[in-house]
């Protein structure tokens, strides 16, 4: 029992950094309280089925999918942008699964296009590469897994399920983080240039 209040206690402390943990906006089981709000929750669990995907259908050697691929699935981050405003402003009040799917949109197309970014490619091999979605269809079975996850935390059988999906949650935030600054890394020289911080002739 001891052992599981530590286990709460580092989760809550952890889920704090990022969200706001609000009682009233976070999924509940027997007392306990999940690490994120529903938001976050939806949005951690996108981030990791999308990220799970990939790695078990080859691999994060990808490339970015077509542009009409990713025009197409970036539109699903636009729910959450519209929602987490109206909701901050007073339009409406959102219930918790309405904010559940919008972090799962959220979710499931930042590692789209960012796992291309973080594992470069040799020069030239690009095109050779699988893209991270060759067609809408394919965020059927991530978002299955996401919805599934979701499911879960609001529904769940036991109290373990719960712990155990706080857990997975809290651990896609450093996934995601850790990805980002392999992009950031990868992509140094470009980033400069664009950012005007170095010179195009000087590599950094």
């Amino acid at each position: 029992m001891e052992v599981s209040s530590q286990l709460a206690s580092a989760l809550w402390h952890l889920g704090g950094l990022l969200c706001h943990q609000l009682p009233d906006r976070s999924p509940h089981f027997q007392g306990a309280v999940f690490p994120q709000c529903f938001r976050c929750a939806g949005l951690y669990l996108g981030l990791l089925s999308s990220f799970v995907i990939l790695a078990v259908n080859g691999g994060y050697q990808r490339r970015l999918p077509d542009l009409r691929s990713a025009l197409w699935v970036s539109v699903l981050t636009v729910p959450l942008m519209v929602d987490a405003w109206a909701n901050m402003i007073g339009i409406w009040s959102s219930a918790g699964w309405v904010r559940a799917l919008t972090g799962v949109c959220m979710g499931l197309v930042l590692p789209l296009l960012l796992v291309p970014l973080a594992h470069q490619s040799e020069r030239g091999a690009g095109d050779a590469l699988k893209p991270t979605l060759s067609t809408p269809a394919g965020l059927l079975t991530p978002l299955a897994l996401s919805l599934l996850l979701l499911w879960g935390v609001v529904n769940p059988i036991e109290l373990w399920v719960f712990i155990v999906l706080a857990v997975a949650a809290s651990c896609a935030p450093a996934i995601f983080l850790l990805t980002f600054l392999l992009a950031g890394w990868r992509n140094r020289t470009l980033f400069a240039q664009v950012l005007r911080i170095a010179s195009p002739n000087v590599p950094c």
